[in-house]
């Protein structure tokens, strides 16, 4: 019954995972998308760059996330537990550093919590 549980949890922590990952991947695109408005209409020219700046990072951590979402889906106990470490520490960084919009600030808050199922039922 133990098992059972073990596999809800770990898809459960997938989906978090990859739905997390695309709110992010979203998001990031949206910040790009403003940040070249603002650049193009001049209104704030380094405004601009520096929100296409932390689009691109967003986007680079997101693809980070999704990789590691991956990697802890695998049937390995000690993937999992690794990539769920890394993914609660890269969303908790991320959170503080570039929690920007609220697609980013879901994205990264669902991506701890899957973080958080990977690591739990292997304590």
């Amino acid at each position: 019954m133990r098992e059972v549980g073990n596999i809800r949890s770990k898809g459960l922590a997938r989906t978090l995972g990859f739905v997390g990952g695309l709110l992010l991947i979203l998001g990031s695109v949206f910040t790009f998308f403003l940040g070249v408005l603002f650049a193009a209409v001049h209104r704030s020219f380094l405004e601009g760059l520096g929100a296409t700046a932390l689009a691109l990072e967003q986007f680079v951590i997101a693809i980070l996330l999704l990789f590691f979402v991956v990697l802890a889906g695998s049937h390995r106990v000690d993937y999992r537990l690794a990539g769920g470490a890394v993914i609660v520490v890269v969303s908790l960084v991320g959170l503080i550093l570039l929690g920007g919009g609220i697609l980013v600030v879901i994205g990264f808050l669902l991506t701890l919590v899957a973080g958080i199922l990977f690591i739990v039922p292997n304590a």
